[in-house]
């Protein structure tokens, strides 16, 4: 099975986040593929020097480097949605495959289920 998790929202608004990175990190440890992607508010979640404490939430950015000793490499971030929020790839935290919004989602396709937080 493969799973493709969906970020859309900023992680200052909620604990999705960390939830969608636990999910992919259990996923992976039960040896299922999965697909990250970054779209909408979602690309806040890849942001250097964020401080989610501040919110009341737990600050989850630090386990995202750990994605690639669970084998989760397919980490994709729409184009549009960083540009639409004046963001580069330089403002990411890990490294990620950019892409159109019509390239997104043509690799959504070949999932068998995608999740969305």
């Amino acid at each position: 099975m493969s799973i493709a998790i969906l970020h859309t929202t900023a992680p200052s608004s909620n604990p999705n986040g960390l939830e969608a990175l636990d999910t992919a990190f259990a996923f992976a440890n039960i040896e299922q593929q999965v697909g990250m992607f970054f779209i909408q508010d979602g690309v806040y979640q890849l942001l250097k020097g964020q401080q989610p404490e501040i919110s009341g939430f737990k600050n989850h950015t630090k386990s995202y480097p750990a994605l690639e000793f669970y084998d989760i490499e397919d980490i994709f971030v729409c184009t549009e949605s960083l540009k639409e929020r004046n963001l580069t790839s330089e403002n990411l935290l890990l490294e990620a495959t950019l892409m159109s919004p019509e390239q997104l989602a043509s690799y959504l396709k070949p999932f068998d289920q995608v999740l969305r937080f």
